[in-house]
């Protein structure tokens, strides 16, 4: 039951962690680009990399 407990909260609390890297990722990687586009294509790019990571690190 505790084990349940403990994936319950890591599910509600992925999409605040994901809301909050890509934030970072956008505030980090946006300006360091001239065009507003390249900027968030590259923070779009490495948000999915994060998703892909979290999501194959939490289902091994």
């Amino acid at each position: 039951m505790a084990r349940l407990g403990a994936n319950l909260r890591a599910q509600t609390a992925l999409p605040a962690l994901l809301g909050a890297a890509a934030g970072v990722t956008f505030a980090l990687l946006g300006p360091a680009y001239a065009g507003l586009r390249e900027g968030i294509a590259i923070a779009m790019a490495v948000t999915l990399a994060l998703l892909v990571g979290i999501s194959k690190t939490s289902s091994a």
